[in-house]
């Protein structure tokens, strides 16, 4: 069975991609997105047999996959008040008023929000 670290360098750079933190124990694989009657962690008995299936989607598809840290991935997964939970008008509005209130120049901001979204383009 392929090792998480091995998975975390070689398709997500060993970083966070939120906040760039180097690879470390609590890293976790956030899915961008689901396919229809895809498993999902409360499926599986043990943590192992889940990174089992996983790691094999990751592997076969990793432009599906970003790698976090557990603080980044909750705040985009949290039950109650994450940001995918959000409206998607609010939160690019909460995005543009963190980089306005950052001293961005507002003409920066699409092209900002371009070169990321491409490097996760389906």
């Amino acid at each position: 069975m392929i090792e998480r670290k091995e998975i975390a360098f070689k398709y997500f750079h060993g970083r966070c991609f939120v906040c760039e933190k180097k690879f470390g124990k609590y890293f976790q694989f956030h899915h961008l997105r689901y396919y229809k009657d895809e498993k999902v962690f409360s499926d599986f008995r043990q943590q192992k047999d889940y990174w089992k299936y996983v790691s094999e989607k990751i592997i076969e598809e990793p432009r599906r996959f970003m790698l976090l840290c557990r603080v980044c991935h909750s705040r985009i997964d949290k039950r109650r008040g994450g940001i995918k939970r959000m409206k998607t008008d609010k939160v690019i509005r909460l995005f543009v008023a963190v980089l306005l209130s950052q001293n961005v120049n507002p003409k920066d901001i699409v092209p900002l929000f371009q070169m990321y979204a491409n490097k996760y383009r389906r």
